[in-house]
C-alpha cells in the first residue's frame, strides 16, 4: 500500500512535476517523442544547467513535529524528505512513471545506432546470354566486388513461349566459392557431381557451396520447356575465407514454404528469412560464414529496418520498384553501396522487391578466374588442372 504525503509536500510535488512537464511538452510541441524533436528536447535537457539556490527563509516541506519534538496531530503516516535532493529523485521517479513513452528526457540520441546512408548506386548493366534477358550490377564498373559478395546475374524477367529451349546453363565446374540462386519466377533444376539434385519452383532458394570443387548444372525441366511461363532468377556469389575454400561441396533447396515469411510494419514488408536471425526468427540454412540472406517484399509505403550492420559487409539490390535510403531514392536494377553506420532502414515509394544480405569482411586477396575464386593465381592454376584430371568427378 503506498504511504500518503502530507499536503502541503504533494502541492509541492506536484507544482513542480506540472513546471517541468510543461516546458517539456512547449519545447516538443505537446506531441509525443519522435524523429527530431526526440533529439532536440534529449540535447537540450542533456545540458547541464545551474541549479538556482532556494532562499533561506523559504520552507519545501511542513516543518517534522517528530524532529521539533511535538507529536502530530492525526494517525496519517507522514513522509519527510531530508534535503532537496531526496525530493528531485522522488520527483524524477514520478515523471518517469507517469511518461514512461512520452517524455523527451527518457530518449537519448546516442542510444540509438547510426543509419547508414547511400554512397552510390551501381546500375545493373545489360550483357545478355542467348536470347536470356542478364543484368549485372557486380562486378561492373566501379565496382569489382563489394566485400564477400563478388557476383550477381539478375536474369530476366521475361516469358518464355511453349516449346522452348528453356536454360542452358550445362555441366560446368566450380571451386572456392558458394552461389545462392532466388527462383523469383518460373522453375530450376539443379543437379551436380557430389550427387545432389533438385527442382525448385518459385519462391525458392538453391544453395550450393562449391567448396573444394564440383561440376553442376541449371537447366530448366521438361515441363517448363514444354509449357513455357515467366521466368525471373538472381544468382549471387558468395565468398569464402581460405579455412574453407576446400571444405566439402553441400546443396541445399528449399521450395517456398521452408522459407519464414516475416511480417512487418503492420504487414505492408515481408521479410523472406533465408539465413541468419531477425526479430527473433531464424532462416533454414545455416551459413558456413554466418551470412544473412533475406528476399523483403514491400507495398507502397512500407518500411523495414535491420540493424547489427556494424563492420559488416552489406549487400542490397534493388530487384523491383524503387526505394527511398535515408532520404535518397533508389529504382530497381540498383546495387547500392552504403557508408557507416550500425543499422539500415528503407522504405518502398512503390511496391518493390529487394535482395538484402550481409556477411563478416574477408581480409584475404582474392583471385578469380572464369568459375574459381582462390587467393591466388597459383591455386587458380591448380583448380584448373584438377578439373581436366576429372578430379571434381569424384561425388562428396
Amino acid at each position: 500500500m503506498q504511504v500518503p504525503r502530507a499536503n502541503s509536500e504533494w502541492a509541492t510535488l506536484s507544482l513542480r512535476k506540472t513546471a517541468r512537464v510543461s516546458a517539456i511538452k512547449s519545447k516538443s510541441g505537446g506531441q509525443g517523442c519522435r524523429g527530431a524533436a526526440v533529439r532536440s528536447v534529449g540535447s537540450e535537457r542533456c545540458a547541464a544547467q545551474p541549479r538556482q539556490p532556494r532562499a533561506k527563509n523559504v520552507r519545501a516541506f511542513p516543518e517534522n513535529p517528530l524532529a521539533s519534538g511535538r507529536r502530530p496531530t492525526n494517525n496519517a503516516v507522514t513522509e519527510y524528505p531530508q534535503n532537496e535532493e531526496a525530493l528531485d529523485a522522488r520527483l524524477d521517479e514520478a515523471l518517469d512513471e507517469t511518461f514512461p513513452a512520452s517524455d523527451p528526457v527518457a530518449v537519448h540520441a546516442a542510444d540509438a545506432p547510426a543509419l547508414k546512408s547511400v554512397l552510390r548506386c551501381h546500375p545493373a548493366h545489360r550483357d545478355d546470354i542467348g536470347n536470356l534477358v542478364t543484368r549485372r550490377p557486380v562486378p561492373g564498373p566501379g565496382l569489382d566486388r563489394l566485400g564477400a559478395f563478388l557476383f550477381l546475374n539478375h536474369h530476366g524477367p521475361q516469358i518464355y513461349a511453349p516449346g522452348n529451349e528453356g536454360l542452358l546453363f550445362g555441366p560446368h565446374p566450380h571451386r572456392g566459392f558458394e552461389t545462392v540462386t532466388f527462383i523469383l519466377q518460373g522453375v530450376l533444376a539443379h543437379r551436380d557431381t557430389a550427387g545432389h539434385e533438385s527442382v525448385i519452383s518459385a519462391g525458392g532458394v538453391q544453395w550450393m557451396t562449391a567448396g573444394s570443387g564440383l561440376i553442376h548444372e541449371e537447366i530448366s525441366p521438361e515441363s517448363f520447356k514444354s509449357d513455357g511461363g515467366p521466368l525471373e532468377i538472381l544468382q549471387l556469389w558468395v565468398n569464402l575465407p581460405a579455412r574453407l575454400k576446400r571444405t566439402p561441396p553441400r546443396y541445399i533447396g528449399l521450395q517456398r514454404d521452408a522459407i519464414p515469411a516475416i511480417r512487418a510494419d503492420a504487414g505492408r514488408a515481408t521479410v523472406n528469412l533465408i539465413a541468419g536471425t531477425w526479430h527473433g526468427k531464424e532462416g533454414p540454412i545455416h551459413s558456413l560464414t554466418a551470412v544473412f540472406m533475406a528476399i523483403v517484399e514491400l507495398k507502397a509505403g512500407g518500411r523495414v529496418r535491420f540493424d547489427g550492420l556494424a563492420g559488416r559487409d552489406v549487400f542490397l539490390y534493388v530487384v523491383r520498384g524503387e526505394l527511398n535510403i535515408d532520404g535518397t531514392a533508389v529504382h530497381s536494377f540498383n546495387l547500392v553501396e552504403l557508408g557507416e553506420g550500425a543499422a539500415i532502414e528503407f522504405e518502398a515509394t512503390t511496391r518493390a522487391v529487394v535482395l538484402f544480405g550481409h556477411a563478416s569482411p574477408i581480409d584475404e586477396p582474392v583471385v578469380s578466374h572464369g568459375p574459381f575464386v582462390m587467393n591466388s593465381a597459383d591455386e587458380i592454376r591448380q583448380a584448373y588442372a584438377d578439373y581436366r584430371a576429372g578430379r571434381f568427378e569424384v561425388s562428396a
